[in-house]
């Protein structure tokens, strides 16, 4: 028995050790196997990622649904907003009239407070009315009025028809189909005695 010990060399291992040493992967062999398992779930995030921003993209226009614009004018704010209703895909159009903090005005217009007048280019297209037949409006300290208009997406559909020369080309971006669509000029004026317009950009899309 004391030979046996005598035997063993000082810092040498024992047969257990070295099954142990064996079997089990060196340990450059674990910290790649750590790198590799590390680099496959970040890949699974990236993956989740972008399938989530190419879906949020997916399902939005190309272009602002909502659009709001503020200006003041004879101590009043107005404020012009276009929505794009998601069911239908008709606009509503809304200017609303506010005095400035504690005044009261009242303002003569004529036959209505504003028109909202579509071109393409210089040519004149339609116009719509906002607040017909209004011709004198009293506000009162803090008191709000709105008027709206509702243009049916039919009636850009019959001029996008008309004009097919005027369609912008559908486009494709990283996560977004930019879809064809026709660029209109949009301005909305105040019937008043100065006329004051405000000058937009609108855009419809055209599904095809």
């Amino acid at each position: 028995m004391a030979d046996e010990i005598k035997n063993i060399q000082p810092g040498a291992d024992s047969s257990a050790e070295q099954l142990i040493r064996r079997f089990r992967p060196p340990e450059q062999a674990i910290v790649r196997e750590k790198r590799r398992r590390l680099s496959t779930i970040i890949f699974l995030v990236n993956i989740v990622i972008l399938t989530a921003l190419f879906v949020f993209h997916a399902r939005r226009s190309s272009f602002n649904e909502y659009q709001s614009h503020a200006f003041t004018y004879r101590d009043v704010i107005f404020r012009f907003s276009q929505m794009k209703d998601r069911d239908s895909g008709d606009y509503l159009f809304t200017l609303t009239l506010k005095p400035m903090p504690g005044k009261s005005v009242g303002i003569p217009f004529n036959a209505g407070v504003a028109e909202l007048a579509f071109y393409h280019g210089d040519d004149l297209l339609f116009k719509k009315s906002l607040g017909a037949g209004v011709r004198l409006l009293s506000l009162a300290q803090g008191e709000t009025k709105a008027f709206r208009e509702t243009i049916p997406k039919e009636e850009f559909d019959r001029i996008a028809a008309e004009r097919p020369e005027w369609l912008a080309p559908a486009q494709r971006f990283l996560f977004e189909l930019k879809r064809s669509h026709i660029p209109f000029r949009m301005e909305l004026v105040i019937c008043d005695d100065r006329r004051m317009s405000l000058l937009m950009q609108f855009i419809h899309e055209v599904n095809r």
